[in-house]
């Protein structure tokens, strides 16, 4: 081979090299929260069905944090013990887009905004901030389907025949 030849090779080989190290499979990541009115509910940090971490909540804070696979989808689960209000489930799980380099935080104030989904994510992250903001349409199109549901259910339900022709007549 000649000089040019040799020096393409080894400066191909070099980029490949530092390309792979800037875009590590796995990497360390912190997520931290501010919580109002949730002491002492239990964070969970997963992936792929895999516990990395946990945190309770302690003066409206929390931080997980762990290795994680890098680029990929991971589980928040909050664990409310208190029993007393029925109408809030004990679980409720967001998911959120991860990648090497950024900072997350929840922002949430009470229990209700995390069963609803309706908190906050703060992210220097764009795939992060998409997907949060997907996430979050695709969750008020399901409620707003599940409305449409209970209400077409209602409808079927009264005294007047949803036969295809008593609609057929009346429309």
């Amino acid at each position: 081979m000649n000089k040019k030849t040799s020096l393409l090779v080894l400066f191909t080989i070099l980029l490949l090299c530092g390309g792979c190290n800037r875009n590590p499979d796995r990497t360390d990541i912190v997520i931290t929260g501010e919580m109002k009115n949730l002491e002492g509910v239990k964070v969970y940090l997963q992936q792929n069905g895999e516990e990395i971490d946990s945190a309770i909540i302690k003066n409206g804070k929390f931080s997980v944090s762990g290795k994680v696979w890098n680029n990929a989808v991971a589980d928040i689960w909050f664990y409310i013990a208190d029993q007393r209000d029925k109408t809030i489930s004990m679980w409720s799980t967001t998911r959120i887009f991860l990648e090497d380099g950024y900072n997350y935080k929840f922002l949430a104030n009470g229990r209700q905004q995390i069963d609803d989904h309706k908190y906050t994510l703060q992210t220097n992250s764009p795939s992060a901030q998409k997907y949060y903001e997907m996430d979050k349409k695709a969750r008020r199109l399901s409620s707003d389907y599940g409305a449409l549901v209970r209400k077409f259910i209602t409808l079927r339900r009264s005294k007047e025949s949803f036969a295809d022709t008593v609609l057929y007549n009346r429309y």
